[in-house]
């Protein structure tokens, strides 16, 4: 993990575990383990990409880097450990650090989803080019 927020142009990975009320409800203990494994499959994949984990959410996690292609390192390495489907979001832009970080105004987002969810890695750019990105 990087020791410090990046700055300038940075690129933020927002995730989120579908269905995790559901799952709660469901069966607690097991979320209980599952959100366990998927807060260090999270913090390892993003730490193993020079990235800054800078809050949790609950069931997800928001986390800065230096470049898109650390993000989307990240995000896939986390994707293929991951036991879950979990939702992930890229956006790259400006921001600055006060108090926290602050998100930039994003050029384009990328969706990237687990392979047992309805779709895979798919990117949306500004033109809404779709592509998958996300290994078979």
């Amino acid at each position: 993990m990087t020791d410090a927020a990046p700055s300038g142009v940075v690129t933020f990975l927002f995730t989120d575990v579908e269905g995790s009320t559901r799952r709660w409800e469901a069966d607690p203990d097991a979320m209980r383990v599952a959100l366990a494994a998927h807060d260090e499959v999270l913090r390892s994949a993003i730490e193993g990409h020079s990235g800054w984990l800078f809050k949790h959410t609950g069931d997800g996690v928001c986390a800065a880097f230096a470049s898109p292609r650390s993000a989307v390192d990240a995000a896939v390495a986390a994707q293929c450990a991951l036991q879950m489907p979990v939702r992930m979001g890229i956006a790259t832009g400006e921001a600055e650090l006060r108090d926290g970080p602050r998100l930039p105004m994003p050029a384009g987002t990328v969706r990237l989803r687990h392979p047992e969810a309805s779709s895979n890695v798919t990117p949306s750019m500004n033109d809404h080019t779709d592509t998958t990105i996300f290994p078979n």
